[in-house]
């Protein structure tokens, strides 16, 4: 009976053992990427993904294609300033929230308008020369009333 037991021990041991083993080989250690310490393949990634997710057609004319579609990276993907700054966000056939295919509303994108409260959420959308409503870097994170946009 003793031996039985032991024997029950042993062996359920050794398979829990064998399962932990062979789990950390087949799952990859949490927090790194393939590419990691390679910030070239980073920022090509970045802009594969910000050419692809823009929800409006981007005018490139004489910029570097590169730095726009970093932009629409960084705009769409990490910042989401779609989600204040355009008002109302999706089509009225188009809003995912109550079932429907989702569709951008890419005549307000990035128009602002949204209010939060006593807050309007700003036109951020960039006129000719690239900047958002025309503002310098000093004066948009300022909140300058005299430039276009502000609400």
């Amino acid at each position: 009976m003793l031996k039985g037991k032991l024997v029950k021990t042993l062996t359920t041991g050794s398979a829990v053992a064998a399962v932990l083993v062979v789990g950390m080989f087949l799952v990859p250690p949490k927090g790194r990427a393939a590419n990691d310490n390679n910030p070239t393949q980073d920022e090509k990634l970045k802009i594969e993904i910000g050419a692809r997710i823009a929800p409006v057609p981007l005018t490139i004319g004489r910029k570097d294609s590169s730095t726009v579609y970093l932009g629409s990276y960084l705009v769409n993907a990490v910042g989401g300033c779609n989600d204040c700054h355009t008002n109302p966000p999706f089509t009225p056939t188009g809003n995912p929230y109550v079932g429907q295919p989702k569709a951008f509303n890419a005549a307000k994108y990035l128009g602002g308008g949204a209010t939060f409260g006593p807050i309007t959420s700003r036109n951020i959308t960039p006129d000719a020369t690239g900047k958002p409503c025309g503002a310098l870097l000093l004066r948009f994170r300022a909140g300058d009333p005299n430039r276009k946009g502000f609400r």
